[in-house]
């Protein structure tokens, strides 16, 4: 009769695999766990972009081919959601551009932009027409990360992942109060007169 081969791994054998799977597993999560966040950063900003240029730019042709611009208000008071204001382009000069303030939900509630997943989006988009030029300047939160105030070619700029963080979807809020004595400036967009 043949005798049974009973040898197998001993615990000793089995706990050192374990552990050894287990260190493997603590050093790798941290560089895929930074990948994946970088990785959402890179998508919102995306995502941010598309918004803006496309939502928001067919918005502002729109607008400005069906409505004449209204005069910037005096006051302090927050800037009309998806209206179009007259803005002299220097203080010295009195030709006009063209600022418009559409927040993301006027552009999803009007069909401008598709939403159909889960996410959050407050915020809004600046955009500034010289006659020229047209700037977009954005302000979105996705209730994960916010881009804070900045332009198109500054978020384009694939080194400047610090440009979106961490905050809540209300920190992006709505447009922005007009203030006083603003104009177009090349480069600087919207800038008080003052300065």
């Amino acid at each position: 009769m043949k005798k049974l081969n009973n040898n197998g791994f001993t615990l000793v054998e089995l706990l050192a695999v374990i552990v050894i799977l287990a260190i493997l597993v603590l050093i790798a999560l941290p560089n895929v766990t930074g990948i994946m966040a970088n990785s959402r950063r890179s998508a919102f900003r995306t995502e941010a972009m598309t918004i803006a240029r496309d939502g928001a730019g067919m918005a502002f042709t729109n607008v400005m081919m069906t409505a004449s611009p209204k005069a910037l208000p005096s006051t302090a008071a927050a800037l009309t959601d998806g209206a179009m204001y007259a803005v002299p382009l220097n203080s010295a000069s009195g030709t006009k551009g063209q600022l418009m303030c559409i927040t993301i939900t006027k552009l999803i509630s009007d069909g401008f932009v598709d939403k159909k997943n889960n996410t959050t989006y407050s915020g809004y988009v600046l955009i500034f027409n010289d006659g020229i030029n047209t700037e977009f300047v954005v302000k979105l939160s996705n209730g994960q990360y916010l881009i804070n105030s900045k332009t198109l070619n500054q978020l384009a700029n694939a080194t400047r992942l610090e440009d979106v963080v961490t905050a809540s979807a209300s920190s992006a809020g709505n447009c922005p109060s007009a203030g006083t004595g603003y104009y177009w400036k090349a480069g600087t967009g919207l800038t008080n007169a003052t300065t």
